[in-house]
């Protein structure tokens, strides 16, 4: 079996990705954010918050470049957070004026209010959002709203190969049967993960996959190859 879930000239946000994976379930609180690290690169052109009820959640929002001239956007800006419940996104624009937005996918009917220079809605279920201040929009932003992290392990298991929060470097990723990648909650990982009939394997988390450090088209961030099919 391959699996090949980006190339290396996007990102990949892992979001409870399992692969024949059976594991005890972790309790979270209502509104957990993604707060990134220090040394993640963090966008320029927009800060968002979460709220709910009188609580205020910021959010780190991440940026990726552009690698091929083809590309429509010179990057791309994105944040994550884990909820349940009712809550509202503020978005906030710092460069530029806000003088209309809209929220995809339209299936969703999310009806955006303009508020200074920012602009806010209401989400009561997960989803993958674009929040679009121009239509093409010249610097996309996404906002990933996930349920709560199902499983959340620690280091210390000779069968996880565990990446805490922080940026990592590590380059090719080589898993072998029955191991999991966990990307916890912070982690920044430039590199890839590669493995060659290794069946039963996880990839668990909410870190980031990131490829800025591949060259376009030098393959794919995650391929399992060979009799994967475990």
């Amino acid at each position: 079996m391959r699996i090949r879930l980006s190339s290396p000239s996007t990102f990949v946000v892992i979001v409870v990705v399992g692969i024949f994976c059976t594991m005890h379930p972790t309790a979270q609180a209502a509104v957990v954010p993604d707060v990134g690290c220090t040394d993640a690169p963090r966008s320029d052109e927009y800060e968002i918050e979460v709220r709910q009820g009188n609580r205020r959640f910021p959010l780190f929002v991440y940026v990726t470049k552009s690698q091929w001239k083809t590309n429509r956007h010179p990057d791309t800006a994105w944040a994550s957070f884990d909820f349940t419940g009712t809550v509202t996104v503020r978005v906030t624009r710092l460069r530029g004026k806000v003088e209309a937005c809209r929220i995809l996918p339209t299936s969703r009917h999310i009806q955006p209010r303009i508020v200074e220079n920012a602009v806010e809605f209401e989400i009561d279920r997960p989803g993958f959002f674009s929040v679009e201040f121009e239509n093409p929009p010249k610097h996309p932003l996404l906002v990933f709203a996930n349920p709560p992290e199902k499983t959340r392990l620690e280091g210390g298991d000779p069968e996880v190969l565990y990446f805490g929060p922080g940026v990592h470097a590590p380059g090719e990723i080589q898993i072998a049967a029955g191991q999991t990648v966990y990307l916890a909650r912070g982690a920044y990982v430039k590199g890839r993960i590669v493995g060659r009939n290794a069946r039963g394997v996880c990839i668990l988390g909410r870190g980031v996959l990131s490829g800025e450090d591949y060259p376009h088209r030098s393959g794919h961030l995650i391929a399992l190859t060979g009799d994967s099919s475990d």
